[in-house]
């Protein structure tokens, strides 16, 4: 079985430890990136399964780092993992077509979102959208508040 490619976003050096330790047997390659901006540099130059990406850092944040990844044509699944979550910031990544948005310090919740969004990022078929494929009990707070605001 393919494991794909990651990529950690965050500006927090111990986060992305931490992440690296708990996710490394899960992929194959694990890449990181302090900021936005070495983000979109390391999607121009690999290939990418799923990101997980902070929204509060320094320079480009979170959201600015979906909708230029989104205009760049990148469609792999990208998961918010922040402290800084609430229901207007979950819609509005939204509208960028985020994965799944998860809170610090929910580790074992998002290690299971980035084992389905690395399975969707692998899958070059993607015939449905992201929340018509999750079943209803697989459902996050995140896609609850999403699909109650249609």
């Amino acid at each position: 079985m393919k494991k794909g490619s990651l990529l950690i976003i965050d500006d927090d050096p111990a986060i992305i430890y931490l992440l690296v330790k708990e996710l490394t047997n899960h992929v194959e390659k694990i890449f990181s990136a302090k900021d936005g901006t070495e983000a979109l540099e390391i999607f121009h130059t690999e290939k990418i399964h799923c990101a997980i990406c902070d929204i509060v850092m320094p320079g480009m944040n979170g959201v600015e780092v979906i909708r230029q990844v989104r205009e760049e044509g990148y469609q792999c699944p990208i998961i918010f993992y922040t402290s800084h979550g609430t229901g207007d910031l979950m819609f509005e990544v939204s509208r960028y077509g985020a994965f799944d948005f998860v809170q610090k310090p929910d580790i074992k919740t998002l290690k299971e979102i980035v084992l389905r969004g690395l399975e969707w990022g692998l899958n070059a078929n993607h015939s449905k959208k992201i929340a018509d494929a999750l079943s209803p009990d697989h459902l996050s707070t995140y896609w609850k508040l999403i699909k109650s605001r249609k």
